[in-house]
């Protein structure tokens, strides 16, 4: 990286692949000394783009999670929690789109600790406030058991076959399930 991005130091934070695609998440360090996030997408031997949190804001809470492939008709999309929130980015325009989740008509301000897609293309995040699914234009949150016991601090997320979605919730000390 250090040979076609200006920076003085590169550190790993997490390297997945996604529909056999690599990705990196990398720490870097300008020439100043600025800690900053990095993106790297490499789709072949010699195609590649690099995205960083100086041109893309949002980038700066990237984490440990993973980077989530688009479902059909999004293919072209992939997706990443980031410090508040989530980004969207298009892999064929280049574009990057900040999603908060909507809570009556609100902002939640939390992170999204977890992402998975189910067969439909929905996303569904885990969050400290429960399970939240994306539809592609709004959020449908979910906070609440059938018991109308509170959902808090979903950390991991599954969905199966049958798009069941499943988290691991610490607050409740378990697994939870959507049908």
């Amino acid at each position: 990286l250090t040979d076609i991005y200006p920076c003085s130091s590169v550190s790993m934070h997490d390297m997945e692949t996604v529909n056999g695609e690599l990705w990196m998440k990398l720490r870097a360090r300008d020439a100043e000394g600025n800690l900053f996030n990095v993106l790297v997408h490499y789709e072949n031997d010699t195609d590649f783009s690099i995205d960083t949190e100086l041109e893309t804001t949002g980038l700066a809470g990237l984490d440990y999670s993973p980077i989530i492939p688009g479902h059909s008709e999004n293919e072209n999309r992939i997706y990443l929690t980031c410090e508040v929130g989530m980004m969207e980015k298009d892999k064929q325009s280049g574009t990057w789109t900040r999603r908060l989740i909507d809570m009556d008509s609100h902002k939640l301000c939390g992170e999204i600790r977890d992402l998975a897609v189910d067969s439909l293309g929905r996303l569904w995040a885990g969050t400290y406030y429960g399970f939240s699914m994306f539809d592609g234009s709004r959020w449908t949150n979910y906070c609440t058991t059938t018991g109308s016991q509170l959902i808090l601090d979903v950390l991991h997320l599954e969905v199966d076959t049958q798009n069941r979605v499943f988290g691991y919730c610490s607050w409740q000390g378990g697994i939870l399930c959507l049908e």
